[in-house]
């Protein structure tokens, strides 16, 4: 996975990059993103551009960089060190905050999923934040930043990442798999590494997506609703990757419609192939209707019956039927 240019272009690395560079390393920063992926691959670069020994930081192969990958750097602390960052944990760290350094002149503290502290813990970690010893920085990771005190968040340099495009997902991805697939999972990922590279790893995504394909180009009349119905046994537990690909074929029909076939995702035959079944303002209808269909799994609805409703939808919406 090529990530390593999408991490030293974020706005989070850039800030603490340039605040090493001009000796103004802060003594705390909270580091901010619903993607957890990019979190871990986040932390990595930071604490390799740290320690590392080369002139092209962060190297990711020197002896450091390596150490740091490793977790056998002695002056970082990784918290937590058991499964729930509890009161325990922070009084664990407060316990060996004050030791000097083994090596360097200073002492880095990560500690990740702080969102997971409870009111508890994070006050305790409050007196750290407030007066930390000298020559010690902590680097806070977390997905949720509304599940931290605000006593907290104004002791730390918050670097918040918003969801990534689908097209640095793409960049970052494309070499990892079959480049339509890989497009297909970035366009599918909602901004989050983790989400495409785990649509990249989920063996049934490619026969999810070959169902859509079926529902689209075969739904033609309610005597084709049994073969449809039928196959959607296989896959009635993945019905959002079946709204969200759905939506994203319709999304490209229109495109393709209007002249921007390069900016579509799937395969141009067949989205040429969908299109020849539906007229515009129809497809425009059917996005509206798959919205409906994720309003109604909100409240429960059974999914069976959800997917039944769109299948009329997309009956009814043909060309031969309008």
């Amino acid at each position: 996975m090529n990530i390593g240019r999408l991490i030293l272009n974020t706005r989070a690395y850039k800030v603490l990059e340039k605040d090493i560079a001009s000796n103004n390393f802060s003594h705390a920063y909270m580091f901010v993103s619903n993607d957890m992926l990019y979190l871990q691959k986040l932390e990595q670069y930071i604490l390799s551009r740290i320690f590392c020994q080369s002139n092209r930081m962060p190297c990711l192969e020197c002896v450091e960089c390596r150490r740091v990958l490793n977790n056998s750097q002695p002056d970082v602390m990784i918290y937590p060190k058991s499964d729930k960052f509890n009161v325990n944990e922070v009084s664990n760290l407060i316990g060996e905050i004050y030791l000097k350094p083994v090596e360097k002149d200073f002492k880095i503290f990560v500690l990740n999923n702080c969102d997971e502290m409870n009111t508890q813990a994070q006050n305790k970690l409050l007196k750290i934040l407030e007066e930390p010893p000298a020559n010690t920085h902590l680097l806070l990771f977390c997905k949720n930043k509304s599940s931290m005190l605000n006593t907290v968040l104004s002791r730390v340099k918050l670097l918040e990442t918003p969801p990534i495009s689908p097209e640095e997902i793409f960049d970052v991805i494309k070499d990892e798999e079959d480049v339509n697939f890989a497009k297909v999972a970035a366009f599918n990922s909602f901004g989050s590494l983790q989400r495409a590279e785990e649509i990249l790893h989920k063996e049934n995504f490619l026969k999810i997506l070959d169902f859509c394909y079926l529902v689209c180009l075969k739904l033609n009349t309610e005597k084709d609703l049994p073969q449809v119905l039928s196959k959607f046994n296989s896959f009635k537990d993945n019905l959002e990757d079946i709204l969200n690909l759905l939506q994203l074929l319709l999304r490209d029909c229109i495109m393709e419609r209007n002249g921007l076939s390069k900016l579509t995702v799937y395969d141009s035959e067949k989205i040429s192939k969908i299109n020849e079944g539906f007229l515009e303002k129809s497809l425009a209808k059917l996005i509206l209707a798959i919205n409906n269909c994720r309003m109604k799994l909100k409240f429960n609805c059974n999914s069976q019956a959800v997917f039944d409703i769109l299948c009329l939808d997309i009956i009814n919406y043909k060309k031969k039927n309008l």
